[in-house]
């Protein structure tokens, strides 16, 4: 049986590592990063405001859901908001196509949105209402066509 030298095995090992860390590198660029808010502090300094919102949103049994172009926000009647519910529909890779939508809710829990008018590529679609001084969020990544 046949060792390699020494020399070469320094050299297999280096090879390997810097292949692994250009490996790293090009993974590291590819990977999308949704920090692209101009407020993003802001934003953060309320994350536990807003994982309650959604908390309570998952208790009360809301959901939303995409299909056929449409997206749909259920919520159960005992938790009919009084107000129209805000929904926020966010794309990370270009801010200027933000929009805010505001539609009432009807008698049984339910609101559509025709998601048509939105460009193609993935959105972020955030409903949030307030029920007796309660606030709830839903959010829901989809594919706008």
């Amino acid at each position: 049986m046949r060792r390699f030298h020494w020399g070469w095995r320094i050299g297999i090992v280096y090879v390997f590592f810097a292949g692994a860390t250009l490996a790293w590198v090009v993974f590291a660029l590819m990977t999308p990063v949704d920090l692209v808010r101009d407020d993003y502090y802001e934003e953060s300094l309320h994350h536990d405001a807003m994982m309650k919102e959604r908390l309570n949103a998952d208790r009360v049994g809301a959901h939303m859901e995409v299909a056929n172009g449409v997206l749909t926000v259920s919520i159960p009647p005992h938790s009919l908001p009084l107000e129209p519910i805000r929904t926020t529909f966010y794309r990370s890779d270009l801010p200027e196509l933000d929009r805010t939508i505001v539609t009432p809710c009807d008698s049984s829990g339910i609101t559509r949105i025709d998601l048509h008018g939105l460009k193609r590529g993935k959105w972020i679609g955030t409903a949030r209402w307030v029920v007796a001084r309660d606030t709830y969020e839903i959010e829901h990544p989809f594919f706008a066509e």
